[in-house]
């Protein structure tokens, strides 16, 4: 009896952690059930399988205790806890580790993770089974599993989100798993967005406006460009060279519109942004698939500014100088209405800093597309170069650029590599407008997320959330500064681009 106290104690224990991590302050009877249900549901299933009670406690334990971990993690980088959709990353910690390691600490992860292995090998060598091994016990607690959940996500999703929503979710996941616990959030959060999903899809198909402009063979290539962790620095701090973005400094000098951006997330999440301006949809409209609109509710036709821009007899061309499966970009981009996505493929020998496509290879790429294409086309191109962590990018690569008044902190190295993305970012601005101002074409360019620099933003007071952007033409008129939400930014880029069609 005792090991099987000794294994429930350890699942107990690892399960506090998470609520520790949450702050949870109460909980009603039904989330309190609901949240202790999946380490009572891991240990039954280890147990089952191994019939070693201590063995399943303590590889339960590490799994909440990890759990814990990253929701500190993602609290501390992002300032948001762990959610549901980020389970449809999960499989991208290993896929992609440069992208999520370097947060965590990549030797006290893996370290911890080597530990872990080794001391539940030797426990489930030493640990005597308790009783003899049959294959029934995990089949059933697995089956059991297996069907409860069919249940509550099929027959009864109605009836069992109706329950759910008693709860008074408020919509903050920081607030509800406080309230709730970090186990209960997620299922509560993944149950309610399931059952809202449909009728949230067709909602949001019904809120573009009609097309009203006459499709020509004419038209002018149209280029919108979402840039990896972009926003002017000198909002930062005054002692940020004044001519750090020459290329971005003219869009908005002799442009169409410019001004901030307010952006769904802080730090990553790059596909928020992505999502609010191609839909124009606002996080309301999605609802709790605003995490990650990619991860569920962009799985079926939506529509969006590329499909505007097909009505209109542009041809649709989406360019990412990454894994095109990344957040499932390769089956999204469709439903969004591109006819083609060029991904890392589209890239062969380019150059890279560091571990990603450079912005100037995405300049030249698009470029040759732009000049290849003699039809109207739309061109969407999402970028790396300055993807986070800003590590040296070679081992004799300065620590930090000092720049006049500047705070100094422990993310000096960093600060310094990101302005070098920056000036690389607004570079390949430079050649974007050059090439489209020979085809009278029409570039719009944002940022998707500030960068995850928590200390150099504390350090100088800096505690914004937007970004910026610009929509610039050639042939533009006085430019007008309009500071805008990125959902909204879908639509000023259509009227932007039927305004340069009636000759602004």
């Amino acid at each position: 009896m005792w090991p099987l106290l000794v294994g429930l104690a350890l699942t107990l224990t690892g399960w506090t952690l998470t609520r520790i991590e949450a702050r949870v302050r109460n909980s009603w009877s039904l989330a309190l059930v609901i949240d202790i249900g999946p380490p009572l549901l891991m240990f039954a299933l280890f147990l089952a399988m191994t019939a070693r009670p201590i063995f399943a406690g303590v590889i339960t334990f590490a799994l909440m205790g990890g759990f814990a971990f990253l929701d500190w993690v993602k609290r501390e980088t992002l300032r948001e806890p762990v959610v549901f959709s980020d389970l449809g990353e999960a499989i991208e910690l290993f896929r992609h580790p440069r992208l999520y390691l370097p947060f965590a600490g990549p030797t006290r992860v893996i370290a911890t993770a080597a530990a872990a292995a080794v001391a539940l090998i030797a426990l489930l060598v030493v640990e005597p089974p308790q009783w003899s091994w049959s294959p029934w016990p995990p089949l059933i607690v697995f089956g059991g599993a297996v069907g409860f959940g069919w249940v509550v996500h099929g027959p009864k999703l109605e009836w069992a989100a109706r329950r759910l929503r008693r709860l008074n979710l408020s919509g903050d996941p920081i607030a509800d798993a406080s309230l709730l616990g970090l186990c209960a959030v997620q299922l509560i959060y993944s149950q309610i967005a399931r059952d809202e999903r449909g009728a949230r899809r067709a909602q949001a198909n019904l809120r573009t406006p009609a097309i009203i402009v006459r499709p020509s063979s004419a038209a002018a290539p149209v280029m919108v460009v979402q840039c990896e962790s972009f926003f002017d620095p000198r909002r930062l701090h005054a002692g940020i060279p004044s001519d750090i973005v020459p290329a971005f400094d003219n869009c908005c000098r002799s442009g169409i519109r410019w001004g901030n951006l307010t952006v769904p997330g802080w730090g990553a999440n790059t596909m928020r942004a992505e999502f609010a301006v191609m839909t124009g949809l606002p996080e309301e409209a999605i609802g709790l698939d605003r995490f990650n609109p990619y991860f569920a509710f962009a799985r079926a036709p939506l529509a969006s500014l590329a499909r505007r821009m097909r009505a209109d007899g542009h041809r649709t061309i989406c360019l990412h100088p990454f894994d095109r499966t990344f957040y499932r970009r390769d089956e999204v981009m469709p439903h969004l209405g591109f006819d083609v996505f060029l991904g890392e493929e589209a890239f062969s020998g380019a150059t890279r800093v560091g571990h990603y496509i450079a912005d100037t290879e995405v300049a030249r790429v698009a470029v040759d597309i732009l000049r290849e294409e003699r039809s109207p086309i739309f061109l969407f191109a999402i970028t790396m170069d300055n993807h986070g962590p800003w590590l040296p990018i070679t081992p004799d690569a300065p620590k930090h650029e000092r720049f006049a008044g500047v705070p100094s902190t422990s993310e000096d190295g960093e600060l310094a590599q990101f302005l070098s993305g920056v000036r690389r970012s607004d570079a390949m601005l430079g050649h974007l407008t050059e090439a489209l101002s020979e085809r009278a074409g029409m570039c719009a360019f944002y940022g998707d997320h500030l960068p995850s620099l928590p200390a150099t933003f504390a350090a100088c007071g800096f505690d914004e959330i937007s970004t910026d952007y610009a929509i610039w033409h050639p042939d533009a008129a006085t430019p007008v500064r309009r500071d805008l939400a990125a959902h909204e930014l879908s639509d000023a880029i259509f009227e932007a681009y039927r305004a340069t069609r009636s000759g602004l």
